[in-house]
């Protein structure tokens, strides 16, 4: 005796798994719990002043399949009459830091310059469009004038 399948269509395989059997004749899709993550960077909160080559302590939350590990990058935006144009990545500040943490202590750059318009994002090594961004801080020359 012969079985029909119908054919089922799926828009979007982002959020199922699929798998074939060993003959490779057969395949089951099926919906995944695996949902990406949440990543909140709570500190610096914003508005703070650091003066470059300074060290801050980067703290944060996280929930969902966010990975193991992360990076912190260290972002300026450009200013416009507008407001905020286009962020510039200024520095990869860590990498492979064990999300588990929840704070990380990094050093701001000592060749940065002065802006009203920094801020860190951090983001999941195994899943990157998993990340938050801390509000906007200013740096301060390293250099007394």
């Amino acid at each position: 005796m012969m079985m029909m399948m119908t054919p089922t269509t799926i828009n979007s395989l982002q959020d199922h798994d699929v798998k074939r059997n060993s003959n490779y004749n057969s395949t089951t899709i099926t919906p995944t719990t695996r949902h990406p993550g949440m990543l909140q960077v709570v500190h610096p909160l914003g508005g703070e002043s650091f003066r470059a080559g300074s060290s801050i302590k980067v703290e944060w939350t996280y929930s969902g399949n966010v990975g193991t590990y992360v990076s912190i990058k260290l972002f300026r935006a450009s200013m416009s009459q507008e407001g905020f144009e286009e962020e510039n990545l200024e520095a990869t500040i860590a990498t492979f830091v064990n999300v588990q943490r929840c704070e990380f202590e990094v050093t701001l750059p000592i060749n940065l310059r002065p802006s009203d318009c920094y801020r860190l994002e951090m983001a999941s090594h195994d899943n990157p469009i998993v990340c938050g961004y801390s509000r906007y801080f200013s740096v301060t020359s390293a250099f007394f004038t």
